[in-house]
């Protein structure tokens, strides 16, 4: 948002349905679209392609709030996989946008899920790193520019606060968190759907996650 010199970088499955939908009001629609269009309309894009997208409009953001949301990578790996039906070769649901065949009627195992992710020759956009990327990829360099909430813990008014504009607050208003359904904004969650991660894990697959989210469990003081 331009003119509260604010950017939210919106996460996947980082509880992004429920911040966007708490900040929409104050969205800028048309800039956002115009980032958005580059990439198929897939709303959780890294920071480098939207500074390039912003620097393009002269939109100058050395003195905007920038925030995102991180995870459990563990939890949230779960959370993606049960979210995006892999078919058998571990496509997920969205990939035929990509030009990627897709088996409908098939599924796949979490281990093949994560195996077929690691696979160079696939189209990035079947990977869980791609979907879900880590911290290096999605804000590079200027990660620790950003003040990165644990969606665990994510309470929007202490984003509220945080921002600390009351023109902005009135816009938006306060509210009790609530988990928001990332397909129907409109179905509130009592509870997180992937809170039993623990049990889609071997000890190979705990380790390859460890590795590629590093830096994201060092962020979030995150253990298995």
């Amino acid at each position: 948002c331009t003119k509260h010199k604010i950017i939210y970088l919106s996460n996947c499955k980082c509880a992004s349905s429920t911040i966007r939908k708490h900040f929409w009001k104050i969205q800028d629609t048309e800039l956002v679209q115009k980032i958005q269009q580059h990439e198929l309309g897939n709303p959780h894009i890294s920071y480098h392609k939207v500074l390039k997208a912003l620097k393009n409009e002269n939109i100058n953001t050395n003195k905007f709030f920038l925030f995102s949301t991180i995870r459990n990578p563990w939890e949230r790996i779960v959370s993606l996989y049960n979210y995006c039906k892999p078919d058998k070769n571990g496509v997920p649901f969205w990939s035929p946008r990509f030009g990627i065949e897709r088996e409908e009627g098939t599924s796949c195992s979490f281990e093949k899920f994560i195996f077929s992710s690691l696979d160079c020759k696939r189209n990035t956009s079947g990977s869980f790193k791609y979907a879900c990327r880590n911290v290096q990829d999605m804000f590079g360099e200027h990660y620790s520019k950003f003040k990165l909430y644990k969606s665990e813990e994510l309470d929007t008014n202490k984003i509220i606060d945080d921002i600390n504009d009351p023109s902005l607050e009135a816009k938006v208003g306060r509210s009790q968190f609530k988990i928001i359904d990332s397909t129907n904004w409109n179905i509130e969650k009592e509870k997180r759907d992937s809170e039993n991660y623990r049990e889609y894990y071997n000890y190979e697959l705990r380790d390859i996650i460890a590795d590629y989210y590093k830096l994201d469990i060092q962020i979030g003081e995150y253990e298995f």
